[in-house]
């Protein structure tokens, strides 16, 4: 997938971290996931839009998700107030956590997906 896709499709959507032109080789471990979903069309484009329809609150805590997800994060351990031991009340995760969050949620991927994802080198 190239990078302005990836970018345009899951970190400007999604992700109040993202600048466009700040920093655009670093991406989190959640996008990183879900465009390796997208590349293996296991995210097939007519489900692109997944996740964006009815915004929520942020999600809060998903254990799974975050096993698979927050624990090989390269932000997590300086960057990432969402996994701190005593989060901020008002801290975000990654837009990455957000959309695969939403998409576990709809029943678009499923853990094994994201499991699948993890053991390939992810």
């Amino acid at each position: 997938m190239p990078k302005s896709d990836f970018t345009e499709t899951i970190c400007r959507p999604f992700c109040s971290f993202y600048r466009p032109g700040s920093k655009e080789e670093l991406t989190c471990r959640g996008a990183e996931a879900a465009a390796e979903l997208i590349r293996r069309k296991q995210w097939p484009p007519e489900f692109y839009s997944v996740g964006t329809e009815n915004p929520s609150p942020f999600p809060g805590q998903d254990p799974a998700l975050e096993a698979v997800v927050c624990a090989p994060c390269p932000f997590k351990s300086e960057d990432c107030d969402f996994q701190s031991p005593v989060p901020p009340e008002d801290c975000q995760p990654c837009g990455g956590f957000i959309l695969l969050h939403r998409l576990k949620a709809q029943g678009a991927v499923t853990l094994e997906d994201l499991l699948a994802k993890n053991h390939d080198g992810l």
